[in-house]
């Protein structure tokens, strides 16, 4: 585990934990490329699981989940990081194209996770739109100037 290396580095960790998060995020870019959208799912919530902030962890994860037809997930990405970068155009973009999460009565649902931030892929891998219900966007554009890794 990533972050309990982090830890053990000295008082603070912020320079490692900052380093685990950029290997996260761009791990999760080269996984994008290769079409892996699992796997990089994967890679955004371990980055974000550490630095909820991350933006472009956010976005890519979001995009990954869009191209899997995940579509609660992606808005899930969304939102979760415009708590910490409310002005990030290119995740206000996102959200807009997303449109809000809508209830679908989820209540009593299991993540199958201890921890609640992250999301358990195979337990969502089932969420369908509901009839009439658009589906997500494909595949957006990624962020001016942040299509290569970091």
């Amino acid at each position: 585990d990533s972050s309990g290396a982090a830890t053990s580095a000295g008082a603070d960790g912020r320079g490692l934990v900052s380093l685990v998060v950029a290997l996260h995020a761009n791990s999760a870019q080269v996984l994008i490329q290769q079409r892996k959208w699992l796997e990089c799912i994967e890679q955004c919530n371990a980055a974000l699981r550490l630095d909820p902030s991350h933006a472009k962890a956010a976005w890519r994860g979001a995009t990954a989940a869009i191209e899997v037809g995940m579509r609660d997930v992606a808005v899930s990405f969304v939102e979760n990081a415009l708590e910490y970068q409310p002005n990030c155009t290119e995740l206000l973009e996102l959200q807009k194209r997303l449109g809000p999460l809508p209830d679908r009565g989820y209540e009593g649902y299991v993540s199958g996770s201890d921890d609640e931030d992250t999301i358990v892929i195979d337990r969502w891998a089932a969420a369908r739109p509901r009839p009439g219900e658009q589906p997500p966007p494909r595949r957006p554009p990624p962020p001016k100037g942040k299509d290569k890794a970091d």
